[in-house]
This record gives structure tokens, C-alpha cells and sequence, in this order.
């Protein structure tokens, strides 16, 4: 769902003319606050309070995926001239996938063994 919302901030920015990597940064800073209590509460059901921790491991997580995902666009669109809307999918696929891993071994500490069901 945060994904979906997300890439809708992007786009909808994109479409009224913002710049690609100007509307990434803002997708990005509604996405952090959001996914962190989605995903706390409702994906990865933590209830243990400490939640000033592991919005900070949240940040440091998503200033990783925005960099990377950052690249990923300028390489797409700037460098070989990607639709704009497409390459954000096809970055989104990766960083998506890595983000997730990413919050529940390292933000919420849900461990390695409990996200392959050992």
C-alpha cells in the first residue's frame, strides 16, 4: 500500500511538472513517516514501545533506498532517456524488495530466521 501511495505522490507531482528527482525527495518524505507506522503496526505487528530507535534505523534505511533509488532514476531517465513514469516502476521492483528485508531484519529487529520462517 505504501508503495502504491507513494509512486502515486511521484507521479502526480511528475505530471504537473515538478522534476523527476524533485518529486522523488517528496514522495520520499511523506513515505518514511508513513511506512514506519504501517509497517509497524499493521505488516510487521511490533508493539513494543522504543519507537524513537527504530524510527532513527528507519531513516538511516530510507536515506540508503533514496540514494540508491536517486541513481537508479537519474540513470534511467537522465542518462538513457527513460520515460520518466516507467523507470520509477522498474527502480521501485528493486528498492521495494530491498527496503523491505531492510525494515524487518534491521528497523524492527524481527531477525534473519523469522523472515526465511525458521
Amino acid at each position: 500500500m505504501n508503495t502504491a501511495i507513494t509512486y502515486g505522490v511521484y507521479a502526480g507531482l511528475v505530471f504537473i511538472g515538478t522534476h523527476h528527482l524533485i518529486a522523488l525527495l517528496a514522495d520520499y518524505a511523506f513515505g518514511i513517516t508513513f511506512s514506519f507506522f504501517m509497517n509497524k503496526y499493521f505488516t510487521f505487528r511490533v508493539r513494543e514501545k522504543g519507537g524513537h530507535p527504530m524510527f532513527l534505523r528507519m531513516l538511516l534505511t530510507y536515506s540508503i533506498m533514496l540514494c540508491v533509488n536517486l541513481g537508479g532514476l537519474w540513470f534511467l531517465v537522465d542518462v538513457h532517456a527513460w520515460n520518466r513514469y516507467l523507470a520509477q516502476v522498474v527502480v521501485l521492483a528493486v528498492v521495494t524488495s530491498a527496503a523491505f528485508l531492510a525494515q524487518r531484519i534491521f528497523v524492527f529487529r524481527l531477525g534473519w530466521r523469522r523472515v526465511h520462517g525458521e
